[in-house]
């Protein structure tokens, strides 16, 4: 007589719960979920905690904030025709501003052309890392650029 295996002494019976067993461990491992053997012998399987709530949504925030103009106190906002004209600095450099549409200008300064946006009645165009803003003085016959170099009619 040779030896027998171990395995085949088992028989299959003793096998198949095994492998049941071995997969409802598993399934227990990776779900969290608990198998429930019904008397008919089929396999079902019952939830033993409610699933995880779902986590408030992410709101970003900006990176960056939007630029704001520079306080100078004889700068006020100004109305959207204010700003078009040609101005002249008394260093002898110029500024021109023209309409392209609703609260959009062409900016030139010093032949340098820009393409600027009417924000809370002021201009503000991209010249820089900032950007430069145009404010109306409160006689309305001089603007302000930047920190304040004054060009007038």
């Amino acid at each position: 007589m040779s030896a027998a295996n171990p395995r085949r002494r088992r028989g299959p019976i003793l096998g198949s719960v095994l492998l049941l067993a071995s997969l409802a461990t598993w399934f227990v491992a990776t779900t969290g979920d608990t198998p429930v053997v019904a008397p008919t012998g089929s396999v079902t399987v019952r939830p033993t905690a409610a699933p995880p709530a779902a986590a408030p949504p992410v709101i970003a925030e900006p990176l960056l904030t939007p630029p704001t103009p520079p306080s100078l106190p004889e700068a006020v906002a100004a109305a959207p025709d204010a700003f078009v004209g040609a101005w002249r600095a008394a260093d002898g450099q110029r500024l021109h501003v023209t309409a392209t549409g609703s609260d959009r200008y062409g900016v030139t300064v010093g032949g340098e052309q820009y393409d600027g946006v009417l924000r809370d009645g002021r201009v503000h165009f991209p010249r820089g890392i900032d950007g430069e803003w145009l404010q109306a003085t409160a006689a309305g016959d001089c603007l302000l650029l930047g920190s304040g170099t004054r060009f007038c009619r």
